[in-house]
């Protein structure tokens, strides 16, 4: 279809920009002004360049009775994305071809980019190595531990070694097993009024220093996502400076939440990785905000209502982060337009060596609409059967109320 989107006020990597008119014909953006179109009127909406999530469980293979690849595309287009990485414990794991095949048959008539992450190990039992120029030959964008704990060293090592024959990145969720253990909160204050046993911040430290090592003496691309500690991002950084090939991320979840909101145990904020102390929390924020990480992540994960809706240590960890991420960091990040997208766009795509949204005539016109007033999220906001949010109920800045998906529009504000 053909659109005129008018009264323009576009968000960019590089600044704002407004236009009069901007004419979209097959979802590109020309210069020549067209004979016949859809009006798009955009006052008091601002157009942003579409999104890429790190970190998405849609469930399939396996398990379509909780969520699947369909509900995935419309939760990403909900919250504003175009492409996300799915995370590869499925049920059966994402660790053969077949698999990756199978995946990215079932995406070819979806309207969403939804990329592959192969299992670093066999079943991910670290054990056996995945084939990853298998995965790699017939389209997995990644490797990933999904959210198990490290591998032990010499493993590791045998991944990160093979890797470097391929160019995909590994993506390792940064937890050490004989600290961490069980445990579902930090270790503090909490978990000894609640007398539960608690994750210290060296299992994470510990597991960061270990992985940074065995990446400087083999060569490979690591990704360490979801940090929770500061002492974390600032190892990054510093390994960084000596040409090592690391990206991070951090979880939305541990920038807006902290151990001072578990009180009572709320099982929606049941998460993987845990909330850490607020005086910890605040200090990751500020690092974010001072640019220190390259990504964002909303880190999607559904849980069906009967498996959140009792206590606490009986609940599924994970919660759903692609509707209202976007409307989250607007709302509780102190993080201008430029730096938002960097985080949530560019950061995402250039890790995953995928192209950034480049919004000017001649390019697909990647686009989604943000309306800047205040939104409550409602349980019926959320795809699928699914609404395990903690931001239900909450005051956010503003709602997505459009996405152009291919050469379609959709109005959000009319469903």
């Amino acid at each position: 279809m053909n659109y005129c989107f008018t009264n323009v006020s576009l968000k960019t990597s590089s600044g704002p920009e407004h236009h009069d008119t901007i004419y979209v014909k097959d979802g590109m953006w020309v210069k020549t002004p067209l004979d016949s179109f859809t009006t798009i009127d955009c006052s008091k909406l601002f157009l942003y360049p579409q999104l890429t999530e790190l970190h998405a469980d849609f469930k399939q293979p396996g398990q379509d009775h909780i969520y699947s690849l369909v509900d995935g595309v419309e939760a990403m287009q909900r919250g504003g994305f175009n492409k996300v990485l799915l995370d590869p414990n499925c049920n059966p794991i994402v660790d053969e071809r077949a698999w990756v095949e199978w995946v990215k048959a079932q995406t070819q008539v979806l309207h969403g980019e939804i990329l592959i992450s192969s299992a670093i190990s066999k079943g991910l039992k670290n054990c056996i190595l995945t084939e990853y120029l298998e995965m790699e030959k017939v389209g997995a964008t990644a490797l990933s531990n999904s959210l198990q704990y490290t591998p032990e060293s010499s493993f590791l090592k045998s991944v990160f070694a093979y890797s470097t024959q391929s160019s995909l990145r590994i993506h390792i969720m940064p937890q050490e097993k004989d600290l961490a253990g069980n445990a579902l909160i930090h270790e503090g204050e909490l978990s000894d009024r609640y007398g539960l046993y608690g994750v210290p911040l060296e299992a994470e430290t510990i597991a960061v220093f270990r992985i940074l090592e065995l990446a400087k003496s083999t060569g490979a691309k690591i990704h360490l996502k979801h940090l929770t500690v500061p002492k974390s991002i600032e190892l990054v950084q510093e390994y960084k400076t000596i040409g090592i090939d690391v990206t991070c991320d951090v979880s939305i979840n541990n920038l807006v939440f902290s151990e001072a909101d578990l009180e009572g145990l709320p099982p929606n904020l049941h998460l993987k990785p845990i909330l850490r102390n607020k005086a910890n929390a605040i200090i990751v924020k500020q690092l974010v905000e001072a640019g220190a990480v390259d990504a964002i992540s909303c880190q999607h994960i559904p849980v069906l209502p009967e498996d959140k809706n009792s206590f606490f240590e009986g609940s599924e960890s994970g919660c759903l982060g692609l509707e209202v991420g976007f409307s989250v960091a607007k709302t509780f990040l102190n993080l201008n337009d430029e730096k938002l997208i960097a985080l949530m766009s560019d950061g995402p795509n250039s890790l995953l060596g995928q192209a950034k949204v480049v919004l000017s005539p001649g390019q697909e016109f990647l686009v989604f609409a943000y309306h800047a007033h205040e939104f409550i999220p409602k349980a019926d906001d959320f795809a699928g059967l699914v609404n395990n949010s903690p931001f239900v109920g909450e005051k956010l800045a503003g709602k997505i109320v459009g996405f152009l998906s291919k050469d379609q529009w959709i109005n959000f504000r009319k469903r």
